[in-house]
C-alpha cells in the first residue's frame, strides 16, 4: 500500500472526529474542539453551534499561529520524507498531519481582512511551492481546495482591497500556469481528483471575474489552459467537468481578440482550435444531447464557434475546415443542433465574402428560402398558445433573426454570379417571398413600437432603462436587429428591382399598417448606429485591401470583407 492509499485510509478513519471548523449563522469560525461537544456524523450544524455557543473568529495572531503549524507540517513531512522514502509507513503520520491542517487553513476564507497579513506571512509562495514539488496528489487537491474556498466573487464584491492583496499575490507567483500543470496530473475518475478539477476551474473563473481586462487574455496567451480544455472536451463522453470547461472556454471567447485568436491558433492532434470545436460539435449532427447538463454543454461549444468568428481569420480557418459545409449538414437534419447551425452560420456569413459564396455554392440558398417561409408557420400560432410555450417562441424567433440576417449578409457580401443568383431568389414566382418579409417586419416594427411606448413611460415614471446598455438590450430582445435586417432585405429589393417589386411592397406594408416611411425610420437609426468614424475606417480598409490585391495578383485577406458601411446604407436609403 502506497502512501497515497494509506493516507485514503486514514481520512476515511478521521470523519469520526472532530474537526475545528464550525459555521456559525453563515460565517464559518476557526475554534478549538470542545471537549464538551459530542461530535457523530449525523449531528445537525445548528446543534454544533447551540452546543458551541458564540466561537471566537480569527484575528491576526490566529494566522500567525496558523502560518508557523503550516511551516512546522511541512518541515517535518519533507524531512521524513528523504530520510525514509521506501517506507510510506514512516511519513504518513506527517503527511496526513499536513493535509489535516491545510483543510483547518479553509477557515480563514471567513475572514478576508485577514488576507493581506496571511500574503505578507509567505502564504502564498509557500503554498504554490507544494504545487510544484509535493509527490502526494492528495495535497496539490489540499492547496487548490484552499485557494478555491479562499478566491470568492462575492467575498470580492464586499472586501476587494483584501482580496485583491491575494490575487496580486498568487499572480506574482505564477499561479495560473501552475494551476495548469497540476490538471496535467490530476486524474477525473478518481473522485476528489476530480472535485479538484472542478475548484481549479473554478478558480480561473473567479480570477476572470475580478480582472476581466487581464485574466482572460493571460490565461489564453501565456498559458496552456486553451489546449488542456479542448483536450477534455475533444474526449468522448460527458460529465460535469466537461460541462466547466466548455463554460469557461466559453467565456474566454468572450473576452476579445487575443483570446479568440488564441483558441484559433491552438493546435490539436495537427488541428487547429477551430477545427476541434467543429469535430466536437459534429458529434450533434444527428443526434440530441442526452441530458439537460450535455445540452448546455453543447450549447456553449456553439457560442463559443460563434465568438471566435468575430475575428478574420478564424472565419478563413473555419471555411478551410469546411465549417459551413457542416452547419448546412445540421440544419438538414432538424435535430438539436439545427437552431445553433443558424446562429453559427450567420456569424460566419457576415463582413465575408468567401464564406458566403461557399454557402452559396453548397446549395445553401435551397435550405436558407423554404426556412425563411417555413418559419411564418409559428406566425400563425394563436397568441393564447404562443403564451403557452413561451420557451419555443423566444427559440423560434431567435432562429427567425438568424435566417433573415443570413439572408441580409448574402445580400450585402455576395458579389458577382453568387449575389445575383441571392436576388433571383426573391424574383421567382412573381416574388412569392416578399410578403412573408412584409409580414416579418410588421410583427417586429410593432414590437418594437411598443418597447418605445413603454420606455416613455417607464423613463417618466421610474427612469426605467436610463443606463444605454440595458436599453439596447432590451431593444435586441423587442426584436430591433431582426426588424433592422429586414428592412434592409426589403430596401435592397426596392434598389435592384425597383417599380416590378415597389407596388407590391406598398400593397404588403398597407396590410400591417405601415409604409415605406417606418422603414426609412428603422434604417436611418440604422445607419446613424454605424458611425461615421467607423464607415471611414472600413473604406480605407477595404480600398487598400483592393489595392494590395491588384499589385499581387492574388487574393488578399482583406478582399474577403465587404462591410456594410453608413455611407452605403445612405445610399440604400436615397434610392427607396
Amino acid at each position: 500500500m502506497d502512501v497515497e492509499d494509506l493516507l485514503k485510509k486514514r481520512k476515511r478513519e478521521n470523519e469520526e472526529q472532530d474537526v475545528g471548523q464550525f459555521a456559525h449563522g453563515n460565517e464559518v469560525v476557526f475554534a478549538k474542539p470542545n471537549p464538551k461537544v459530542q461530535v457523530t456524523r449525523q449531528s445537525n450544524v445548528d446543534d454544533i453551534v447551540d452546543q458551541l455557543g458564540a466561537a471566537k473568529p480569527m484575528d491576526a495572531n490566529d494566522v500567525k499561529i496558523m502560518m508557523i503549524t503550516l511551516d512546522k507540517r511541512i518541515a517535518k513531512n519533507q524531512e521524513l520524507r528523504v530520510k525514509f522514502a521506501d517506507d510510506p509507513q514512516k511519513f504518513m503520520e506527517s503527511e496526513l498531519e499536513l493535509h489535516e491542517h491545510l483543510e483547518e487553513m479553509t477557515a480563514l476564507a471567513a475572514s478576508p481582512e485577514l488576507f493581506p497579513n496571511f500574503v505578507r506571512l509567505g502564504a502564498v509562495p509557500q503554498l504554490l511551492q507544494l504545487l510544484i514539488s509535493h509527490e502526494n496528489v492528495d495535497v496539490l487537491v489540499d492547496v487548490v481546495n484552499l485557494f478555491n474556498e479562499l478566491l470568492d466573487a462575492e467575498t470580492y464584491i464586499e472586501n476587494p482591497e483584501s482580496v485583491d492583496v491575494l490575487v496580486t499575490a498568487l499572480l506574482e507567483n505564477n499561479i495560473l500556469d501552475l494551476l495548469c500543470q497540476t490538471l496535467n496530473r490530476l486524474d477525473d475518475k478518481n473522485p476528489e481528483e476530480s472535485t479538484a478539477v472542478h475548484n481549479t476551474f473554478g478558480i480561473f473563473e473567479t480570477l476572470c471575474d475580478i480582472r476581466p481586462d487581464e485574466i482572460p487574455e493571460t490565461l489564453c496567451v501565456q498559458t496552456k489552459l486553451i489546449s488542456i480544455l479542448l483536450k477534455r472536451l475533444y474526449a468522448k463522453g460527458f460529465d460535469a467537468n466537461k460541462l466547466y470547461a466548455s463554460e469557461l472556454l466559453a467565456v474566454l471567447s468572450q473576452s476579445g481578440s487575443a483570446c479568440q485568436r488564441s483558441i484559433g491558433q491552438t493546435k490539436m492532434k495537427g488541428y487547429n482550435g477551430i477545427d476541434v470545436l467543429l469535430q466536437i460539435t459534429h458529434r450533434y449532427k444527428k443526434r440530441d444531447p442526452s441530458s439537460l447538463d450535455e445540452k448546455e454543454m453543447a450549447e456553449n461549444l456553439f457560442d463559443c464557434i460563434c465568438s471566435c468568428l468575430m475575428l478574420e481569420e478564424n472565419k478563413d480557418m473555419f471555411l478551410a475546415a469546411e465549417g459551413v459545409d457542416l452547419m448546412l449538414l445540421m440544419v438538414k437534419e432538424r435535430k438539436f443542433a439545427s437552431a445553433r447551425a443558424w446562429k453559427v452560420l450567420c456569424f460566419a456569413l457576415e463582413n465575408h465574402t468567401g464564406m458566403c459564396k461557399r454557402f452559396i455554392d453548397q446549395f445553401g440558398l435551397r435550405i436558407l428560402f423554404p426556412a425563411l417561409i417555413k418559419s411564418a408557420k409559428w406566425a400563425e400560432k394563436s397568441e393564447q398558445k404562443r403564451s403557452q410555450d413561451a420557451e419555443a417562441d423566444e427559440k423560434e424567433r431567435d432562429e427567425e433573426e438568424h435566417i433573415i440576417s443570413c439572408v441580409s449578409y448574402l445580400m450585402t457580401h455576395s458579389t458577382g454570379v453568387e449575389r445575383e443568383r441571392v436576388f433571383a431568389k426573391f424574383a421567382e414566382n412573381s416574388f412569392e417571398k416578399v410578403p412573408r418579409l412584409l409580414e416579418m417586419h410588421g410583427k417586429y416594427f410593432d414590437r418594437v413600437k411598443e418597447f418605445w411606448a413603454e420606455q416613455k413611460d417607464a423613463e417618466e415614471a421610474l427612469g426605467k432603462y436610463q443606463d444605454e446598455e440595458s436599453k439596447k438590450a432590451a431593444l435586441r430582445d423587442a426584436g430591433l436587429s431582426t426588424l433592422q435586417q429586414t428592412d434592409l432585405v426589403i430596401a435592397r429589393l426596392l434598389n435592384e428591382f425597383g417599380v416590378d417589386v415597389r407596388p407590391l411592397i406598398e400593397s404588403e406594408l398597407d396590410k400591417c399598417g405601415s409604409n415605406l416611411d417606418d422603414i426609412r425610420l428603422i434604417l436611418k437609426d440604422y445607419a446613424d448606429n454605424l458611425g461615421q468614424e467607423e464607415t471611414e475606417n472600413v473604406e480605407q480598409q477595404q480600398t487598400t485591401a483592393k489595392v494590395e490585391g491588384e499589385a499581387n495578383d492574388t487574393p488578399n485577406e482583406g478582399q474577403n470583407q465587404v462591410k456594410l458601411t453608413q455611407r452605403g446604407l445612405l445610399e440604400i436609403l436615397a434610392k427607396i
